[in-house]
């Protein structure tokens, strides 16, 4: 089966055919009268277009601006404000309410209803690693000096974090 475009000729510059001739005054005429049917003249009008468009006739452009102010005026009117002042009324009325009940309840309460607290726990500080080498460091065993810290800084939160749930 044979395409087209292997009929095609290969040299860029040779003449046009006979039929690329017939194409090219077609769209000429296409193009110099609109109210003919071309795909390849639409193409080249709309392009044309989008680079340098002309002005439209003042009563097509009153048309579009008349339906778009009354889509806006449509779409703008008062709608549904009663529905969000009963909402907003209904909010307020609800913090309120729950304003009132905290403010009641906290001053319920009596020195013998009033919640016990615990006294602060004690904490162990931070502190330097010095205490936990005898020796200068050296490059060969950081893998251990690392381990060493963080064995103590794990042993240091447990004791914290048994501190603030109140064991000893």
């Amino acid at each position: 089966m044979k395409r087209e475009r292997d009929d095609m000729p290969i040299d860029p510059d040779a003449p046009p055919s006979e039929e690329e001739l017939a194409q090219a005054a077609e769209l000429r005429l296409a193009l110099e009268d609109p109210s003919r049917a071309s795909e390849e003249a639409e193409l080249a009008r709309a392009l044309s277009l989008a680079h340098a468009p002309h002005e439209i006739p003042q009563s097509v452009h009153s048309a579009i601006i008349a339906k778009n102010v009354e889509k806006m005026a449509a779409k703008s009117a008062p709608r549904g404000r009663v529905i969000r002042v009963a909402f907003g009324a209904g909010a307020a009325a609800l913090a309120l309410a729950a304003a009132i009940l905290i403010w009641i309840r906290t001053n319920d309460l009596t020195p013998s209803t009033a919640p016990m607290t615990a006294p602060a726990p004690v904490l162990l500080q931070a502190r330097s690693t010095s205490p936990l080498f005898d020796a200068p460091f050296d490059a060969q065993s950081t893998s251990a000096r690392i381990d060493r810290i963080a064995m103590a800084r794990s042993d240091d939160l447990r004791e914290n974090m048994y501190a603030s749930w109140g064991v000893k």
